[in-house]
């Protein structure tokens, strides 16, 4: 599949929703009170996304809220490498589904 996130489908780690699992469709199907979206994309000098996540999270002490992440750079490699690390860093929210990730392909 064209779609690097299509790949990263095992338990505790980022997928594309909606997904054909059950379980991540259950934790995606969980009302939450607040949902945030953001867009992230490649950056040459430093990359925002971890932190801004971090002070979400910490501020936000709540299961009632979602963070939604748009991987927006058509870099392949960058959305794999960074859905890779988000999977890592935050493996506990995803978990949880207080973390998912969408990537639009270029051309629809």
């Amino acid at each position: 599949s064209s779609n690097p996130l299509n790949r990263l489908g095992r338990r505790g780690t980022l997928r594309l929703l909606p997904s054909s699992d059950a379980h991540f469709d259950a934790i995606a199907e969980q009302r939450r009170w607040l949902v945030f979206g953001l867009s992230s994309i490649r950056r040459p000098k430093i990359d925002y996304l971890g932190i801004t996540l971090s002070q979400l999270f910490q501020n936000l002490d709540s299961n009632d809220t979602a963070i939604v992440v748009h991987l927006a750079d058509f870099n392949k490699s960058w959305v794999s490498k960074t859905a890779r690390w988000l999977g890592d860093a935050f493996t506990d929210e995803i978990a949880v589904g207080r973390l998912h990730a969408i990537h639009a392909p270029q051309r629809l």
